[in-house]
């Protein structure tokens, strides 16, 4: 099978597409997305018949990316090259919780009205 070149397209912070040049064969059946969170160690994200993939929320750390193709026979391809992308976006704090209180000067609502 032909071999797959990936591309990474961040949309976002947390955000990313996979995408990758089309496995000419005949008997091409669709490919296998893989991640992980340590390089070459990956566990399936999903199964396509596409040339791109979405990861609409990836999470902190560094995430590496393959793809491999399949047959119709199940015959699947060695791993493509790796792609990996660190994401070092930090969510804000929380604001603090507790009772709103209004200034001493702000107007007052009569209540019933």
């Amino acid at each position: 099978m032909k071999y797959l070149a990936l591309l990474l397209t961040l949309l976002n912070a947390s955000a990313a597409t996979l995408i990758w040049n089309a496995n000419t064969e005949t008997n091409l059946a669709g490919y296998n997305v893989y991640t992980g969170m340590v390089s070459r160690a990956y566990v399936l994200a999903g199964v396509t018949t596409l040339t791109n993939f979405p990861f609409p929320s990836l999470g902190p750390g560094i995430t590496y990316f393959a793809v491999t193709a399949f047959d119709l026979e199940g015959l699947e391809t060695d791993y493509s090259d790796e792609v990996s992308w660190t994401n070092n976006f930090q969510e804000p704090p929380n604001a603090p919780c507790g009772s709103f209180k209004p200034p001493p000067n702000a107007p007052r609502r009569a209540r019933g009205t």
